[in-house]
């Protein structure tokens, strides 16, 4: 009897050792194994202001600036000058200026210069100075001709002139010009005259005589140097 229930002891001693080793296990009656742990992304600050380390910044491109193309300033076109297709003549040289009926030779013989021309009582004052040319001329037309104006002028590089009508006129009156004015002289068919005329120039500049026909055909065109009006005798 006694040794029945030692028996039933141990057996029970058993039982509970063998259930805790089946409480340890999954439900399934398996051992739980330990489970491989989960690898954790590392974590990387990113600061804005950083740049990768080994990437390179990249240069700015410079952009090349464009230089504005000057812009031409329109340049004023000076009054033209005689050039050398004309015809040139020197001082007590005889020349004919246009055909037929519109012919008129002309002989320049002297050129001096002053700032007044006429008498104490009636006077005619340059805004330069006067420029006063003595000149021939001969009439081969049939009708009775007088100096042109228009077609017997004085021209620098810079503007040209018609004679000073008033100044011419007044050289009658002038003791220190031996001849006459040819202002409205009339010149009958081949006779000639001799007389002068002023034209009011500019001092510092430098002059000569421009003379074409008279009529419709202006060319060609004859001129006599005069130079530099500094360089002229003053009366």
């Amino acid at each position: 009897m006694q040794r029945r229930r030692l028996l039933l002891g141990c057996g029970a001693l058993l039982s509970g050792t063998f259930a805790g080793c089946l409480g340890s296990g999954s439900g399934d009656g398996k051992p739980t194994e330990n489970p491989t742990p989960t690898p954790t992304a590392k974590e990387v600050s990113l600061d804005e202001s950083t740049t990768p380390t080994g990437t390179p910044t990249p240069t700015p491109t410079e952009t090349p600036t464009e230089t504005p193309t000057p812009t031409e300033t329109p340049t004023p076109e000076p009054t033209p000058t005689p050039t050398a297709t004309g015809r040139t003549h020197g001082i007590d040289e005889r020349f004919t200026v246009g055909e037929g009926g519109n012919a008129i030779t002309y002989r320049i013989d002297d050129f001096s210069r002053t700032d007044r021309i006429g008498n104490e009582f009636s006077r005619a004052f340059a805004d330069g100075t006067f420029l006063v040319v003595v000149v021939e001329v001969t009439n081969p037309q049939d009708d009775i001709i007088t100096l042109p104006r228009n077609e017997f002028r004085t021209r620098s590089p810079n503007t040209w002139h018609k004679y000073d009508k008033d100044a011419s006129e007044k050289i009658d009156s002038d003791d220190r010009i031996e001849e006459q004015s040819l202002v409205n002289t009339s010149i009958r068919s081949g006779d000639s005259e001799l007389g002068a005329v002023a034209y009011d120039v500019v001092p510092e500049d430098s002059y000569r005589m421009w003379v074409f026909p008279t009529g419709e055909a202006n060319t060609p065109e004859h001129y006599v140097e005069v130079g530099p009006i500094t360089g002229v005798q003053e009366l």
